[in-house]
């Protein structure tokens, strides 16, 4: 009876390495942001720009849950104008968060930036997922306010018998 006892423990020793090793490896999550970094340039102020930040899911084996994306600072001239999900996914078009993105696939966030001021702006659009080693994983956003050009004046001059017309730039 000893050496069968002696034997259950290694095995359940054995067995205990095997289970608690290798999930760690085999359900690793990862999240690939792209670009990490998204200059809008000079935006007019109450005109607005758009881009595309994509995430990746770098998971080899298991599905990444993607549980938020929001810009670190509310009440910014930055907003999120949308999500969608890679075509090869076979998942329909989410609207918000939380979803799944399966290994290999990835999901597209539709960022607006509308400048309410004038002067440069930023803010970390961050990514929320079950990635055990990093769950938030930001992307920089800048872009710059500037004035809306004055409009172009037209002028008429009476010539005589005519009439002239020219612009003039203020």
């Amino acid at each position: 009876m000893r050496s069968t006892s002696k034997s259950v423990i290694a095995e359940s020793f054995i067995f205990g390495l095997v289970v608690f090793a290798f999930p760690l490896r085999l359900h690793a999550q990862s999240l690939e942001v792209v670009p990490q970094e998204w200059d809008f340039g000079d935006v007019q102020v109450g005109d607005f720009m758009e881009a595309t930040i994509r995430g990746n899911s770098a998971a080899p084996f298991s599905p990444l849950v993607v549980q938020d994306v929001y810009p670190e600072t509310t009440g910014t001239d930055f907003s999120i104008e949308g999500f969608t999900i890679s075509p090869g996914s076979n998942l329909p078009g989410v609207e918000m968060p939380p979803f799944v993105i399966p290994p290999g696939e990835y999901f597209d966030v539709i960022v607006r930036f509308t400048p309410l001021s004038l002067g440069q702006q930023s803010v970390d659009l961050i990514f929320v997922t079950n990635d055990h080693k990093e769950p938030f994983i930001p992307a920089a956003l800048t872009g710059r306010g500037v004035p809306i050009p004055e409009p172009s004046a037209l002028v008429l001059l009476l010539l005589g018998s005519g009439i002239a017309v020219a612009w003039r730039r203020s």
